[in-house]
């Protein structure tokens, strides 16, 4: 019963299947393309998409530090020898530091190690979210971007 003006972040999971008009709209098109170019040696598709709309000035409307990889299911679970991913990330808006724009650690694609994930509440049946320590050599950048940009 929380009135829309007092939500800190809306979640939409699964846009494209649950809002049929969104289905292959110019943004999946691209990022397919973007996909056989970065990786042509593999048959990659869509597997999850997600819309989130932080709102203005909440400054609740953070994500804690976490892998994408951390929510997935391991290879021997999807009976695959591989998980090549690729995340996408289009700017609805332009995104900078003020306003919450995505952050990474620098170099943590390398050592191509999943972090130790936690739930950020007391479980995962508590709280869905999971967060992983910030190391003190760690380096945060920040990826500002400009609205109708892609970040990969």
């Amino acid at each position: 019963n929380t009135p829309f003006d007092e939500w800190s972040i809306v979640n939409c999971m699964l846009p494209t299947k649950y809002h049929p008009p969104f289905r292959h709209n110019i943004y999946e098109i691209l990022t397919a393309c973007i996909v056989k170019q970065l990786f042509p040696e593999r048959d990659m598709t869509k597997d999850y998409d997600q819309l989130l709309n932080k709102r203005p000035f909440k400054a609740d409307a953070v994500f804690a530090w976490h892998q994408d990889m951390g929510y997935w299911p391991g290879p021997e679970v999807l009976g695959v020898d591989h998980t090549t991913t690729v995340t996408f990330s289009l700017a609805v808006d332009d995104s900078d530091e003020i306003n919450g724009c995505l952050r990474y650690v620098a170099g943590s694609n390398h050592p191509k190690e999943l972090r130790k994930h936690e739930p950020l509440g007391k479980s995962r049946d508590d709280a869905h979210a999971l967060t992983i320590p910030i190391r003190k050599d760690d380096i945060v950048k920040m990826a500002p971007a400009k609205k109708g940009s892609i970040t990969i």
